[in-house]
């Protein structure tokens, strides 16, 4: 009979590193099963995994970084603490989105952050150094998405954090030439269908800017894009002109673009705004002059606006 062998003097695995490998796990089920996830072979400064992800199975370059954290079982308490504020100094550094998630072991639960947006959002605790944890919103939840679902959330996530910079230019552009793309919209409104815009000022290619601008940053904002495309307003002009194709733009479709624009103008002023300011700390230290020019435009940005909303209320839908 063999005797059973006695490990008591053997090396014994560490409560922390089953721990370890069963979040990984458990982040493994979750994410899509075609994705590549790679593991970090140097020591842990604060990322625990690159993930790649994969679009009509072709790798697409397109990697984020994940740290896990994670607990036997979250009771009520959705935070992660102790987490050093030269972590939170590396992760918003990293050229590419990072998340953060929290893995309950028992309940085999996966909670996500995505950390650059977090800290912006708690930017003065991130620039006095006093920002040491991470409170998860209980809804977001990997649990409660199927698995196209959440392929759809992070790429989305990785495309709006990658364009973020883009983003922010456009939104200091859109801020610093309201009054002036207002004007041009305004000027529009019902003018004689027949004068062509080619002639006037390039204004033909001030509508294609501002319609492409204001679409990007309305549907970054998570909005649905109701106006149809441009090439169905030039449509629209070769069935009412017979030698449209020499021009780009007449007056009918420009009038026809403005009443669709003016709104959206007026829309969009109030969300880019609202994001200055829930953001203040942010936008003043990572766009100081933007941030100038708007403390000192906004009131008579904003009476502009509100005086246009009562001209132009028949624009709106009425709800």
């Amino acid at each position: 009979m063999i005797k059973e062998q006695k490990y008591s003097n053997f090396p014994k695995r560490p409560k922390q590193h089953v721990q370890e490998a069963n979040s990984i796990d458990i982040f493994k089920q979750k994410i899509p099963k075609h994705w590549v996830i790679r593991g970090v072979t140097e020591r842990d400064y604060g990322i625990d995994l690159f993930v790649e992800i994969v679009q009509d199975d072709h790798i697409t370059g397109k990697l984020f970084t994940c740290q896990l954290k994670s607990i036997e079982k979250i009771k009520n308490n959705l935070t992660c603490n102790n987490i050093k504020p030269s972590t939170f100094n590396y992760w918003y550094a990293l050229p590419t989105t990072t998340f953060v998630f929290f893995i309950d072991i028992q309940n085999k639960e996966a909670y996500y952050c995505n950390v650059k947006k977090y800290i912006r959002q708690n930017y003065e605790k991130f620039k006095k150094g006093t920002l040491k944890n991470i409170k998860f919103d209980k809804d977001f939840s990997l649990s409660k998405l199927n698995e196209d679902d959440i392929e759809k959330f992070l790429i989305q996530e990785y495309n709006k954090e990658n364009s973020l910079i883009h983003i922010e230019n456009q939104m200091i552009s859109f801020i610093l030439n309201l009054e002036k793309n207002l004007a041009t919209l305004d000027e529009h409104l019902y003018r004689d269908s027949f004068l062509s815009l080619s002639d006037e000022n390039f204004d033909d290619f001030e509508y294609i800017l501002m319609y492409e601008q204001f679409k990007e940053l309305y549907e970054y904002f998570g909005h649905i894009w109701d106006i149809k495309d441009l090439d169905e307003f030039y449509k629209d002009g070769l069935k009412m002109f017979p030698d449209y194709n020499a021009e780009i733009f007449y007056e009918a479709q420009a009038s026809q673009l403005s009443k669709c624009l003016i709104p959206k103008l007026i829309e969009l002023f109030i969300i880019i705004s609202e994001n200055i300011k829930k953001n203040y700390l942010y936008w003043s230290s990572e766009h100081l002059y933007t941030t100038i020019i708007f403390n000192k435009k906004y009131k008579e940005l904003w009476k502009l606006i509100i005086e246009k909303m009562k001209y132009y209320e028949f624009l709106f839908d009425k709800k």
